[in-house]
Parts: C-alpha cells; sequence; structure tokens
C-alpha cells in the first residue's frame, strides 16, 4: 500500500469514528461504531467503496501501521546549545560566558590567538575538562549504545592535537579498536583509510607513517564509528593542500548527513557556510570563578 492511499485510508477510518460518534446511543455505542466502520455507506471515500469487511479491517490496519512507522522514522533534529559556558584551566577562566545554539547541518569554526582557550572549549565540549561554569545540552542525538545521547561525549568524535594512536600497532589495528570502543561501527577500517587517501596502509605501523599520514589515519576514525557531532582541534596539522581539501569534504559530507561540526583551527578550512566564534586573549589572572559548578550543571 502506497504511503497516499495508507493516509486515506487512515482519513476514512477517523471520518467514520467521529460519524459514529455523533450517531451512537450510550448503550450502542460499541456495536454502533464497528458497525458504522465495517458497513459501507454512500459518503465512504473511494478507497473504502465496495470492499469487504475483512479488507475493510485489513486496510484500517495497514493504514495504522503505516502511520506508525512514519512518525518513528522522523528522527528529532539534533541541537547543541551552550548556556552560559565558561571554560579555563584550574579557576582561571579563559572565556566570557559562552550562548550558543547549534542545529543538525551547522559549522562552527572557532579562532583566537594561542592560549585564547580553544583547545579548552573543545576538550571541555568532549567532556575530558569539567566546565567552570554554565551548561551544555545536546538533544536528539544518539549515542554509541543506540540511546538518546545526554551529553555530548556520548554522541561525539574528538580529535585534539594528538592523534591517539599508539606507533607500535597497524593502523588497521587501531582503527579496528575505535570501531569496536566508540559503537554505531561504519566504515571498515580499511574503507576509512581509503576515505582520507591510505588505501593500503591498514597493514602498517603508525610509527611507519608520516607526519601528515598519521594525521589522515587519525582523521580516519571519525569514519569508523557514526557519530554526529565532530569536534576537531587543527584537524589540518602536517597535511598539505590535497589532504586539507579531503577533509573539508568530509566535514561538508558530515553537514549534509545532519551531523555538527566544530573545529579550532588557525588555517581555513572550507566548511561551506559557518558560523565563527572568534575567542579573544586570555581574561587577566585575577578573572577566577568562585564557584566552579562542574558536570552537575550540565544538562
Amino acid at each position: 500500500m502506497t504511503p497516499r492511499r495508507s493516509l486515506e485510508w487512515l482519513a476514512a477510518l477517523i471520518g467514520k469514528i467521529v460519524m459514529a460518534i455523533k450517531g451512537a446511543n450510550r448503550a450502542g455505542f460499541g456495536f454502533g461504531l464497528a458497525n458504522s466502520i465495517l458497513a459501507p455507506s454512500p459518503a465512504d471515500p473511494a478507497c473504502l467503496r465496495g470492499r469487504a469487511p475483512s479488507e475493510r479491517i485489513l486496510g484500517i490496519a495497514r493504514a495504522a501501521s503505516a502511520w506508525a512507522l512514519a512518525e518513528k522514522a522522523v528522527p528529532p533534529v539534533m541541537q547543541l546549545t551552550l548556556s552560559g559556558l565558561v571554560v579555563g584551566r584550574g579557576r582561571r577562566a579563559l572565556t566570557p560566558p559562552l550562548d550558543l545554539r547549534l542545529s543538525a547541518g551547522e559549522a562552527l569554526v572557532v579562532t583566537g590567538p594561542n592560549g585564547a582557550g580553544k583547545s579548552t572549549l573543545l576538550r571541555t565540549l568532549a567532556g575530558l575538562l569539567a566546565p567552570l561554569a554554565g551548561a551544555i545540552a545536546i538533544e536528539g542525538a544518539t549515542a554509541g549504545d543506540g540511546e538518546a545521547a545526554r551529553r555530548p561525549i556520548e554522541a561525539s568524535h574528538y580529535l585534539g592535537h594528538r592523534n591517539a594512536m599508539k606507533p607500535g600497532r597497524t593502523a588497521g589495528a587501531e582503527l579496528a579498536f575505535w570501531r569496536a570502543f566508540l559503537g554505531r561501527p561504519a566504515f571498515s577500517p580499511d574503507e576509512a583509510l581509503a576515505a582520507v587517501g591510505l588505501e593500503g596502509a591498514g597493514a602498517l605501523a603508525v610509527g611507519a607513517l608520516s607526519a601528515g599520514q598519521q594525521r589522515r589515519a587519525a582523521l580516519a576514525r571519525l569514519l569508523v564509528s557514526d557519530r554526529p557531532l565532530w569536534l576537531l582541534d587543527e584537524p589540518t596539522t602536517a597535511l598539505d593542500s590535497a589532504s586539507q581539501a579531503r577533509i573539508a569534504t568530509l566535514c561538508r559530507e558530515r553537514l549534509a548527513s545532519g551531523g555538527i561540526v566544530i573545529a579550532a583551527t588557525h588555517q581555513p578550512l572550507d566548511l561551506g557556510p559557518a558560523r565563527t566564534l572568534a575567542l579573544e586573549p586570555p581574561l587577566p589572572v585575577e578573572a577566577l570563578v568562585a564557584d566552579a559548578g562542574g558536570w552537575d550543571e550540565i544538562g
């Protein structure tokens, strides 16, 4: 049954129920309702005319099932919200309170001088540092276990300055580990390596790769597990221009599929239309947060 026909059946069912309610008395309500639904009527829409009772029941059941599947198939829109978020080192604030909301398909480029708090902000969003104040909330994202994510860390990839890949293990083995650890497997290790231009490198030790190749192998980690929020700290470090363009393409594809990309970078990164957060130089040492709320305030 086509979606249009299913909706016709459902609309017809609702109309007949309404008519039955209007015409039934209390004593005969149940019988009147069933009879009104199953019995033919000159007012029936075309999709119900000439149908036997069994066909009418089957059509109604199909319509209800199609409606339920359609409702289930529409995923909630992912949103990441920062409310008065202050990040820093120790009790020293590096940023003023940040208020920001990003929705699925949006990118944010974080800029600023060294020490302005770019990496600290990404590490805080990734759950590696506690915020000094404010709240972080994520909605509409799926965690690695298939449940709704309650914190960004449960639905995000974080790529820091370090590649987080052991030099003595092969690139394929490292990606296989992250694929299993992060959940929601996507690309195979070989497919992910090919996507970053490292075809056939899965059997090579990470330590045997050049600096640029190691960075690309680390970026391949973004592809082996389907996590919609990408937190990238200087993702193009050690990459040549061709590799930078390839990574930008992967980011745009992530955005097109409903993800969110937040990248801290000193170099241009072609993410398409993107919002910018320009962080200022660090606040004076005297700018301390007296009462750090920590993770208890995170939504």
